[in-house]
């Protein structure tokens, strides 16, 4: 309130109170709860998959009283990998207020962005840009790859652009950067708007 700003959504991280992560954006005048689907990679995945989707539908009567949406993400935890798969897990649920959180940046160490969201479709329900160099990832290390500002790496925003477009999204995006003073959020604003032609 005190800025104006609407909340569009909260990270829940893996926690598996999804009923009171939704409850509490809900409180603050939110729409959205990303949930990360955690993955242990020594056990079995089916497991892993089963588990998600047990946290997930437990939180979902709170999701529909409170018409909050909650979003899956992979981010890089390893589960979800196939745009296939993140289609197939999401529509097994099939729930009006669940979908997926797509983060354009994460995606292409697993794929092409705009082929995902051809594929997801009406089930993305919220967007975080980044930026993602895989010539910085190769000399620097992992999280350099991100470093780049947005509009300086190797995604095909036109495609992205096209693809977003194909889908008919008209949902928030949020560039997941660093902050900064005045000077750099004008910044951020400008690359996303170049980038998302706004």
């Amino acid at each position: 309130e005190k800025t104006g700003l609407p909340v569009h959504g909260i990270v829940n991280s893996s926690k598996p109170d999804l009923a009171g992560a939704v409850e509490f954006v809900a409180s603050i005048g939110g729409s959205s709860v990303l949930y990360v689907a955690p993955y242990d990679r020594k056990r079995p995945l089916m497991e892993s998959w089963n588990e998600n989707q047990a946290v997930i539908r437990k939180g979902l009567p709170a999701a529909e009283k409170h018409q909050v949406k909650i979003l899956v993400e992979n981010v890089w935890a390893g589960f979800l990998i196939s745009a296939f798969d993140a289609v197939r897990f999401i529509d097994e649920i099939n729930h009006p207020w669940f979908g997926s959180y797509f983060d354009v940046g994460n995606n292409v160490r697993w794929g092409v962005p705009q082929h995902w969201i051809e594929l997801l479709g009406p089930r993305i329900g919220r967007l975080d840009i980044k930026e993602w160099d895989e010539r910085k990832h190769r000399a620097e290390g992992l999280s350099k790859g991100f470093s780049s500002p947005i509009g300086e790496g190797i995604i095909e925003w036109d495609a992205v652009r096209a693809a977003l477009k194909g889908i008919g999204y008209q949902g928030w995006a949020t560039a997941e950067v660093g902050s900064g003073d005045r000077t750099r959020l004008a910044d951020i604003a400008a690359r996303m708007n170049t980038v998302l032609s706004l």
